[in-house]
């Protein structure tokens, strides 16, 4: 069974809002293909300037998160390092930080990652979209997600090929992440997932 795996608003306080600005204005975190390691490719393509880095919004300090997927994927260290415990192996990893100007504190405990690998594993049949918009991959309007086990191969974690903005990740990575206690993460059955 597979779960669509979101940050989770903390119990108490609020989320720390980031923002972030790419070296490159076409560079893509969710396309999830490797940044190319040939040098004439062009510079979007290929790996991001080390640190990556990015602020939280003026007066929008908060709970710095297990994880972000947006404006700019990044996760912590440990969350990182849980994953990989599970057996996740499609992640690229660059060093990270962000800036809170409000505090003036520089967090160096986290990873900008790029998943590696787009799977094209909605059931249509059993998914509810929005028949209006036109787009059939990458950007697909879900108002309810089902996935197909059969079609997502076993894969541990993966973005889905038809609305890559969802994180779809194996029980057994969710049993696994929710065993070690990690507050700000959560996982929603496919059917509850809209976006």
């Amino acid at each position: 069974m597979y779960y669509v795996m979101l940050p989770r608003s903390p119990d108490t306080g609020n989320m720390a809002m980031l923002t972030y600005e790419p070296d490159h204005p076409r560079r893509s975190w969710v396309r999830a293909d490797r940044f190319s390691t040939d040098p004439a490719a062009p510079s979007f393509r290929q790996p991001p300037p080390e640190p990556v880095h990015a602020e939280v919004k003026p007066n929008r300090s908060g709970v710095m998160m297990e994880f972000w997927d947006n404006p700019v994927p990044l996760m912590t260290k440990r969350f990182h390092q849980a994953l990989r415990e599970v057996g996740v192996a499609n992640l690229e990893i660059y060093a990270a930080e962000i800036f809170d100007p409000s505090t003036k504190k520089t967090f160096t405990d986290y990873v900008a990652y790029n998943i590696v690998g787009k799977i094209a594993a909605a059931d249509l049949q059993r998914s509810r979209i929005d028949a209006r918009v036109p787009e059939r991959m990458v950007s697909m309007d879900f108002h309810s997600l089902a996935v197909d086990d059969d079609a997502a191969g076993g894969a541990l974690m993966f973005r889905l090929a038809e609305s890559v903005n969802a994180i779809i990740v194996h029980e057994k990575v969710k049993q696994h992440i929710e065993g070690l206690g990690f507050e700000t993460v959560t996982f929603t059955v496919p059917a509850n997932w809209a976006g």
